[in-house]
């Protein structure tokens, strides 16, 4: 049985120009019971944008019937496990009747962060002969930092594993 508390506070807003030119602005704060009490609030925002350029020098022809580019920066955070701050005692099969309680063998860094992904991306849209033949075309460029992962540690410190913040993981594609 486990128990965390999230809640987050977010905002959208949308803007348009003829129909044409697009404008997404987007973000939401969290608030996690997961994280120790100084890094329990984290933001993250997020930009797109997108053109339609027939619409916008009214190209209108057999070929190329809609076409549009866009373009997007986001992050997006990420909280721990539940009992990642302080961990918790452990409770085994009875012995002789009675309960047992284990100490934890996973240690926990105080100053444990969220974890964030940013993400950059670029892609179009086409669409040729009345819509018959299509492209959906995107490159992007995702970078996680601060990762929450265990770590190994030697026996003789009284924890076999230490959650922490670490690495950075980067992907890029075209898709």
């Amino acid at each position: 049985y486990e128990r965390t508390r999230l809640w987050g506070v977010f905002a959208d807003i949308t803007l348009d120009y003829q129909n044409y030119a697009f404008l997404n602005l987007t973000g939401r704060n969290d608030f996690s019971s997961t994280l120790p009490s100084g890094n329990r609030s984290f933001f993250y925002p997020a930009v797109s944008g997108s053109f339609v350029f027939t619409e916008a020098f009214d190209i209108q022809n057999d070929l190329l019937n809609f076409g549009k580019v866009r373009l997007c920066w986001a992050k997006v955070g990420n909280d721990a496990g539940p009992y990642y701050v302080d961990g918790t005692y452990l409770q085994d099969t009875p012995f002789g009747g009675n309960p047992i309680m284990l100490l934890p063998t996973t240690s926990y860094d105080p100053d444990l962060k969220p974890e964030f992904t940013t993400e950059f991306e670029v892609g179009t849209e086409l669409q040729f002969l009345q819509n018959r033949l299509s492209l959906d075309l995107t490159w992007y460029n995702r970078s996680t930092t601060d990762q929450i992962a265990p770590l190994s540690l030697p026996s003789s410190t009284g924890s076999r594993t230490y959650y922490t913040n670490f690495g950075e993981l980067n992907n890029k594609g075209i898709e």
